[in-house]
């Protein structure tokens, strides 16, 4: 692609070729996971708009299985993020498989660590145009109310753009992918004048630390820069890494996505999750969480991404109640919603059932969230010890059902994590398997059928049903207990079936084989999501 006698645009390159290996950018296509990329896109070159609506898209050429490889691309640049650079490597992307950092460091700001002094020797020749700007940017994002990753992401990219590619690559590959990089929408009109003023005195002061100039022929504008950055910058399902893929940002959002991506080496691999039928749309999360609720969401995107979401799934909950922020009707035989808005609602307002129409104050539900919940919840967070917690914990569970809190409400998924926790720690197998099966059924409303944290869940109760099989309760008679813990065996198997199921789709591969997972020999305890 990148050896054509005129270079072509990323939108060309998408559409020009009946397979989408085409985006891999590279100049020896390897193929990632064993699997062989598929006929799958065709893209247009307009840029998105504010209001959600997107003037360019990647679209399935044929059916598509779910599991499928859509593409593979080696990121243009990339960096952990500022919380996880002493577990990641900065060349490679390689995670610590212990607690304990990373051992390899750089020399000189001691900021930067290495899985090997073979990555610190590839990547000095980089790095030293940044090792000043790296250990400079915390006292900079304070004066000037600027992220760090973003900062940091900034250097990279002036020093990549002077004509230090940050991996191995031909002069006409980089070149090609530069150019690809540039044409990403930037939505710079979004950037409000304070945080652009920001970004040209941080501009300013790194040019003097790493030697780039302000504006050059090859750096282009920063603040087209930083709106690339925003807008188009994608990170790792276990929020280690960010990088820049140009071809991965040509596939929109969507709150309901077909695709989901994982990083692999310093590349991307997009599967689809869902079944995509020929020319339909493939769309993909720009969201870390896809739990939030519709209006979360949509501020979070606006904020972040610089658009308004209108996807299947926001537009669903415009004109109706959105459980992710509702309670159930109090009226008996109604199974009508009430928004509520805990943050935003005014007191003195009137929240109304969406079906019956019963309306309370908002003060009503606002006294059951902070009586039954919110110090509960605190007391199981701040408990010392681990046998109150769990019980602390099981008081939580019962208020839930209590204040009649919708099951797919997005406080659910929160609390479940904390509830899980505190039971596992305290022993209560049992509440930690009720709050596992709460929490996968909220999981199951809001995320797509195929999803890494479906398969999580799945795991985390085939291990806490195989924990059960192995702890007989006290004073249940034999015969009782040998049927309960044969159901438990079975609830095991079944769940750990249903996890590598999905492993297959999101990962290409299981990640723990359900036979290697029997209840009578894991003696793992399940860690909390």
């Amino acid at each position: 692609l990148h050896m054509a006698t005129k270079p072509l645009t990323l939108a060309e390159a998408l559409s020009a070729s009946p397979l989408i290996n085409v985006l891999e950018v590279s100049a020896t296509p390897a193929t990632i996971d064993g699997a062989a990329p598929i006929a799958a896109a065709a893209a247009a070159a307009a840029p998105f708009t504010s209001s959600g609506s997107a003037g360019r898209a990647v679209f399935a050429k044929r059916d598509i299985a779910p599991g499928e490889v859509v593409f593979q691309e080696d990121a243009f640049v990339s960096l952990p993020f500022v919380d996880s650079q002493d577990h990641v490597c900065a060349l490679c992307l390689a995670v610590a498989t212990t607690e304990e950092p990373f051992s390899v460091k750089c020399k000189r700001c001691r900021k930067v660590h290495y899985c090997s002094t073979k990555c610190r020797d590839d990547d000095s020749k980089l790095h030293v145009q940044l090792c000043a700007a790296f250990s400079f940017a915390p006292t900079l994002c304070e004066r000037l109310s600027l992220d760090e990753n973003l900062v940091r992401m900034l250097a990279l990219l002036f020093a990549v753009f002077n004509g230090t590619p940050q991996r191995a690559t031909s002069s006409e590959s980089f070149k090609a992918t530069a150019v690809q990089c540039l044409e990403l929408v930037s939505h710079t009109d979004k950037i409000s004048d304070e945080v652009k003023a920001d970004v040209l005195q941080c501009v300013k002061e790194l040019a003097g630390l790493t030697g780039c100039k302000l504006v050059t022929k090859k750096v282009p504008d920063p603040i087209h820069l930083v709106g690339i950055i925003k807008a188009n910058m994608h990170g790792d399902e276990d929020k280690l890494t960010m990088a820049l893929f140009p071809g991965l940002s040509m596939v929109c959002h969507s709150c309901a996505p077909n695709t989901s991506y994982r990083f692999v080496n310093g590349a991307v691999v997009l599967r689809t999750v869902t079944p995509v039928a020929a020319n339909a749309e493939l769309t993909l999360t720009y969201l870390p969480e896809l739990g939030m609720s519709t209006r979360r969401r949509r501020a979070a995107l606006l904020r972040d991404r610089y658009f308004t979401c209108n996807c299947k799934r926001c537009l669903a909950c415009q004109d109706k109640a959105d459980p992710g922020e509702s309670f159930l009707c109090s009226q008996k035989d109604c199974d009508g919603l009430v928004p509520v808005i805990l943050e935003n609602t005014s007191r003195g307002s009137k929240c109304v059932c969406s079906k019956c129409g019963h309306a309370l104050p908002f003060e009503y539900y606002e006294e059951l969230v902070d009586t039954h919940l919110g110090p509960r919840l605190e007391a199981v967070v701040t408990c010392p010890d681990a046998t109150r917690a769990a019980v602390l914990a099981r008081e939580v569970f019962t208020a839930i059902d209590r204040v009649r809190i919708h099951p797919h409400h997005e406080m659910i998924q929160v609390s479940a994590q904390l509830l899980l926790r505190a039971s596992i720690l305290g022993n209560d197998l049992a509440l930690a398997a009720q709050v596992e099966r709460m929490h996968l059924a909220a999981l199951q409303a809001t995320f797509p059928p195929n999803w890494p944290k479906l398969a999580q869940s799945h795991r985390a109760l085939a291990r806490l049903s195989g924990m059960q099989a192995r702890t007989p309760p006290p004073a249940m008679p034999p015969p009782v207990w040998a049927k309960l813990k044969e159901r438990l065996r079975e609830a095991s198997h079944k769940h750990a079936i249903d996890a590598a199921a999905i492993e297959r789709v999101c990962f290409g591969q299981v990640q723990v084989a359900p036979e290697q997972e029997p209840a009578s020999e894991d003696p793992a305890p399940a860690p909390a999501p």
